[in-house]
């Protein structure tokens, strides 16, 4: 067996937040019918706005919590949050991506 050498992530934190929209009246819900979108759109120009070097925000479908709607989950971290609004998107940014210290309250546990 060789010594294969470390890889060096591509992003230090990505962040997926689902945008997914299924019908108003879907047993589920959706994250978009939840407001999702504006949120998002929110988060990608406030970290742009801070700076956060090596921080990448990316839109998703389902993520399959739909239980905390909005859904977010931060690889390589692999910290879940929910994530209702630009003052929760805010906490995340400073807290979570900018300070490192994750956001407690808004935390999704396994097993919701």
């Amino acid at each position: 067996m060789t010594d294969q050498p470390s890889k060096q992530p591509y992003f230090r934190a990505h962040l997926f937040f689902c945008v997914n929209r299924r019908a108003d009246d879907h047993p589920h819900g959706s994250c978009a019918v939840e407001g999702s979108a504006e949120v998002y759109d929110f988060m990608k120009e406030r970290a742009h706005e801070m700076g956060l070097e090596g921080v990448h925000i990316t839109s998703a479908g389902c993520l399959g919590r739909c239980d905390k709607r909005p859904a977010v989950v931060i690889y390589p971290d692999e910290v879940w949050y929910s994530c209702a609004n630009r003052g929760d998107a805010e906490r995340i940014l400073t807290g979570h991506l900018r300070d490192g210290k994750p956001v407690e309250h808004l935390m999704m546990g396994p097993d919701e």
